[in-house]
């Protein structure tokens, strides 16, 4: 009686529109521990690459997709309001190109690493950088997306385990000063 209860319970929070819903870590991954899924915010103007890419990035049981965006004001404000910890967006969006979006995430968000999956690549590497991103995948190429976003979170999993120090300063100069008897 108990397990059916629940059962009715879960089946009342599932969202209707997601058939495959499972419940997920809500808090943000470094706050919550190591445990906790890793949320990518997706960006596409294009609602078949995003339902693509959502797949692809779904099926990975460590990640969830926090939200999506189709234009770049939009996904501005969705990172603003999602504090994802991974950005995936194109390049070519109504509203404000990827470039443009990526510098305005940047500055809100200066840890979220960005990464431009777009048609363009050739044309935007470039400025890719310059506009906080941090790497430029060609939508051609989907399975380096996949590669691209282990090998960033395994890069902050190794930040987490072994920070690296500042290398130790010199002391600061001081003034001596000479008295000379004359």
């Amino acid at each position: 009686m108990v397990a059916e209860v629940h059962s009715a319970k879960m089946r009342q929070a599932t969202p209707k529109h997601n058939p495959v819903w499972r419940p997920t870590i809500r808090a943000h991954s470094l706050e919550a521990g190591p445990w906790a899924l890793k949320r990518i915010l997706i960006a596409d103007d294009h609602e078949s690459v995003l339902r693509r890419v959502r797949g692809m990035l779904e099926s990975h049981p460590e990640w969830e997709i926090c939200g999506d965006a189709v234009t770049g004001r939009q996904t501005v404000a969705r990172a603003a309001e999602l504090k994802p910890d991974l950005v995936v967006l194109d390049f070519a969006m109504p509203q404000m190109d990827g470039l443009k979006a990526a510098a305005a995430i940047k500055n809100l968000l200066p840890k979220t690493p960005i990464l431009m999956f777009t048609m363009y690549c050739s044309a935007v590497t470039g400025e890719a950088e310059r506009h906080g991103i941090l790497r430029v995948i060609d939508k051609a190429k989907s399975g380096a997306l996949l590669t691209a976003i282990e090998e960033i979170f395994a890069s902050q999993e190794t930040e987490l385990v072994n920070p690296q120090q500042p290398a130790p300063s010199s002391p600061p100069a001081t003034k001596i000063q000479l008295n000379r008897a004359s």
